[in-house]
């Protein structure tokens, strides 16, 4: 062999074996422990369900965290989902447009855009009502309104004097829908062909439940217009006292009046005002007084006696007759006469006849 070659490499073995024992006792007096360390791999986080969530639920700040969370997928894995949210806050306010099972990879085609409602119901806003009320071109604006609008109620009254006036009523009002068709997308304008052309069809609003009493009120017969407002207007509200015929003409300055002269003050006399006589009503309702006749004395009728008193000849001189009744068969009445009794002769009385019984004689 050749020495000069078993020289070298013995003297290389040295300072290899030196240099992996000083090796050692570096790593021995830090505690660090040589490993394998594999190659990092690309991983992307990704929302993912925690569990499985039905279809038209909405995602709001309260139960986000409850459905959804973060996982790292593999950078092979996760470009299969180039349109995967990749934060969790994105997804409030929502709605899931099918139903998600627990781990799928949340994306766009999972969730509806953040303007879209899946249906009416989860278009009306808290603590108000859908209502529809029936409305014409006229009443309607045209036709213009559209789901999404907002507008106000301006109606026509009469006072109890018989005044008319126009009030604004409702203000604000947000349209949910227009005829009978919901826009599903909200980026799409409603097409309302029926108020386009001039038929009566229907415009279904959020009202609160005391704008809700107006509003059916307004419904019962009430002449009553819809007015569009700019949405750079909305929640701008105005308070309005009314417009009446009398108010009309004033601001435009039609019939007013002229003043009335002033009167022309005068010395005042003293009068003393006469006694006015004072009436007292009755409470109650007083029967009239009906005055009774003046009694009248009644004179009882003489009792039959039997006796006839007959004048005859002289006014001094009478007959006293005593009527018996005579048998049947005689068909009347016998007169017994009895001595006559002279009388006073009256100076004022009248002659009279003689009147003779039948039957009987003078004495």
């Amino acid at each position: 062999m050749n020495r000069r070659a078993i020289f070298v490499a013995l003297i290389l073995s040295i300072v290899v074996s030196y240099v992996l024992w000083n090796k050692i006792q570096t790593t021995g007096k830090t505690g660090e422990v040589i490993t394998n360390i594999p190659p990092k791999l690309e991983t992307k986080a990704l929302v993912v369900a925690k569990k499985r969530v039905p279809v038209r639920t909405r995602v709001e700040a309260g139960n986000v965290n409850e459905l959804f969370e973060m996982k790292d997928l593999l950078a092979s894995e996760a470009n299969r989902f180039p349109d995967a949210f990749t934060a969790i806050a994105s997804l409030t306010g929502r709605f899931t447009a099918v139903t998600i099972l627990q781990g799928d990879v949340i994306t766009n085609e999972r969730m509806l855009a953040d303007d879209a409602i899946p249906d009416l119901a989860h278009a009306i806003p808290e603590g108000r009502r859908a209502v529809s009320i029936a409305v014409s071109k006229v009443s309607g604006v045209g036709g213009f309104i559209e789901q999404g609008n907002f507008v106000d109620v301006i109606a026509m009254f009469k006072l109890p004097s018989g005044e008319a006036i126009s009030k604004i009523v409702l203000q604000d009002i947000l349209v949910l829908a227009v005829g009978g068709m919901y826009q599903f997308d909200g980026t799409l304008a409603t097409a309302p062909p029926a108020i386009a052309a001039g038929k009566v069809d229907l415009v279904t609003m959020a009202v609160t439940p005391e704008e809700l009493e107006r509003l059916m009120y307004l419904d019962s017969g009430v002449t009553f217009r819809l007015v569009l407002k700019n949405p750079k207007d909305k929640n701008k509200r105005v308070e309005t006292t009314g417009a009446t015929e009398k108010a009309v003409m004033k601001g435009l300055g039609i019939g007013e009046e002229e003043p009335a002269p002033q009167p022309v003050a005068r010395p005042i006399q003293p009068t003393i005002p006469p006694e006015q006589p004072t009436f007292e009503l009755p409470t109650t309702p007083v029967a009239p007084v009906v005055k009774e006749p003046p009694a009248v004395a009644v004179t009882a009728a003489p009792k039959d006696d039997g006796k006839v008193e007959i004048w005859y000849g002289s006014s001094d001189q009478r007959k006293e007759l005593i009527r018996e009744t005579l048998p049947t068969r005689m068909g009347g009445s016998t007169y017994t006469p009895v001595a006559p009794t002279r009388l006073p002769s009256p100076t004022s009385q009248a002659p009279t006849r003689d009147i003779a019984a039948p039957g009987i004689d003078e004495e």
